[in-house]
């Protein structure tokens, strides 16, 4: 894919980063004051090249070098082991610059001043994340309805109504809150 077609500017790029931060893309600090935050994110060998195609996104941007490498994964749960892939930048300023946007108090939250940064092709990674269509059907397998969940349990209940009223401003959806 030519994300050129999609990311061609400064603002499309960050809009783009932010809509993966609301979904599976993180942001980790650790050191002293002055040191900088690295981005970070995950998945299965079934999304690999879901991760390769994120990855280039961050890529895209001149201060962050992303790298993808797989790992193995021990589950205590099931005790059993799984291959992952994980997909971690170099520590930089701009993934710094949105830590202290997106992680005030070192937990991920939302807010108006994020909300309004994040792209239609931002919202599109958002919900490739965290989305999921559902088809209901009438008795004799007609299609009744579709609709479509964008799953924000990470966020307060406050952060989640927020949420709500961009969708309404900015395209005039009104969402329900579940």
């Amino acid at each position: 894919m030519n994300l050129n077609k999609y990311i061609n500017n400064r603002m499309e790029l960050k809009g783009a980063i932010i809509g993966s931060l609301m979904g599976d893309l993180c942001i980790c600090k650790t050191g002293g004051k002055n040191s900088n935050a690295w981005f970070t994110m995950t998945h299965g060998v079934e999304q690999k090249e879901y991760l390769e195609f994120k990855t280039n996104i961050l890529n895209m941007h001149p201060l962050v070098n992303a790298k993808i490498s797989e790992r193995n994964t021990h589950l205590k749960k099931t005790d059993s082991d799984y291959l992952e892939y994980q997909s971690i930048s170099n520590r930089n300023k701009y993934a710094t610059y949105l830590y202290n946007l997106v992680y005030p108090n070192k937990k991920k939250i939302v807010n108006k001043k994020i909300l309004d940064q994040i792209t239609d092709f931002g919202l599109l990674l958002w919900y490739l994340d965290d989305g999921y269509l559902n088809i209901r059907r009438y008795p004799d397998g007609r299609i009744k309805e579709y609709r479509i969940f964008l799953y924000t349990m990470n966020f307060t209940f406050e952060e989640v109504v927020m949420i709500k009223n961009w969708f309404i401003d900015k395209y005039d959806i009104s969402p329900n809150i579940n």
